[in-house]
């Protein structure tokens, strides 16, 4: 339970900052707790020392990284959904 809550404050936290710099929140909301915080950062550090010749550019990479925060989501769900399976299928109940 509380790897539940702290991966859920984690994700909130990556959905704020992402919308603060211009990404999708959607998408990084369930991105997976520290490990999503630290690919969004390193995403973040990316885009600001590459240089953009403009904003068409900038916002095309923008979509491209939102693709993989909606992937880390996508796999997070997945791994939930796998270990309640997974525990009930064990335990027999």
């Amino acid at each position: 339970m509380t790897g539940v809550l702290l991966a859920i404050v984690f994700g909130l936290i990556t959905a704020y900052c992402a919308q603060r710099k211009g990404y999708n929140p959607r998408c990084w909301i369930l991105s997976g707790g520290l490990i999503g915080l630290a690919v969004w950062a390193e995403l973040w550090n990316h885009m600001r020392d590459a240089s953009f010749s403009d904003d068409n550019e900038r916002n095309a990479y923008i979509k491209e990284q939102d693709k993989t925060g909606t992937i880390m989501s996508i796999t997070v769900i997945l791994w939930v959904i796998l270990s309640v399976v997974l525990r009930f299928t064990m335990t027999g109940q």
